[in-house]
């Protein structure tokens, strides 16, 4: 949390300092994320506010301590913990569960202290204890290690897209994206701009892929990355 946002969580050589959840905003390019750490999660330690936390989250990391020879032990723990409470890591972009019970969180394994002089033996020891199929991503915290590949792949497991809006005649507003889901229309676009607008919209000029500069497109038309959109009523 120190090395991705400003938040200021205590920091402690031991378990168990992370008492309540701890939000920070996380800047990747122009986009902000919240990121929030939550209490640790074992086989005998369980916070029930982790259950609705989980299910209001877009995507989770699961860390690995590299350092320890329980790392794999305690990363295993917290999956098989969080099974218990209906949540289900699985790899971002999975399809969704057949069971209406169950959320499946898109989750990465991150693995930290990849400066440890053991790290790399208990990285592969780690690897055949979990069996894991999440992305892996190894960083050292501590170091600054793999942290700039780490935020563009928290960015890229939310599944989410830049959009710019623009008013006519004026220019557009390139500081502020919205961020819909990959495949999003105009008019899902045009609900989170406002919500009485996703009826509303009746066409869109659009500036990006995929399409001329400017060129006239329909309520149903497919967006894509980095778009600069002016809605029309």
């Amino acid at each position: 949390m120190t090395k991705l946002t400003k938040a200021t969580p205590t920091v402690a050589p031991y378990p168990f300092t992370t008492r309540e959840p701890t939000p920070g905003m996380m800047d990747y390019e122009d986009v902000r994320i919240q990121l929030i750490d939550l209490p640790p999660i074992t086989v005998d330690a369980y916070e029930h506010f982790i259950t609705d936390i989980t299910r209001a989250a877009d995507a989770a990391l699961l860390f690995l301590d590299l350092a320890d020879d329980d790392g794999p032990a305690a990363s295993l723990a917290t999956i098989e913990r969080l099974k218990l409470a209906r949540r289900e890591l699985v790899p971002p972009g999975s399809p969704a569960t057949d069971d209406p019970t169950v959320y499946a969180l898109p989750t990465l394994l991150v693995a930290n202290k990849c400066d440890d002089e053991a790290a790399e033996l208990r990285l592969e020891l780690a690897r055949e204890a979990l069996a894991s199929p999440l992305p892996l991503r190894v960083i050292s915290a501590e170091r600054g290690d793999g942290i700039a590949e780490l935020r563009k792949a928290i960015y890229d497991a939310l599944g989410v897209m830049r959009i710019y809006t623009k008013q006519p005649g004026k220019p557009a507003d390139m500081t502020s994206p919205f961020t819909p889901p990959i495949g999003s229309t105009v008019a899902e676009l045009a609900g989170k701009v406002h919500r009485d607008l996703e009826d509303a919209v009746k066409s869109a000029r659009i500036w990006g892929s995929g399409v001329f500069d400017g060129q006239t497109v329909g309520r149903e038309h497919v967006l894509h990355d980095k778009d600069v959109v002016e809605l029309h009523t």
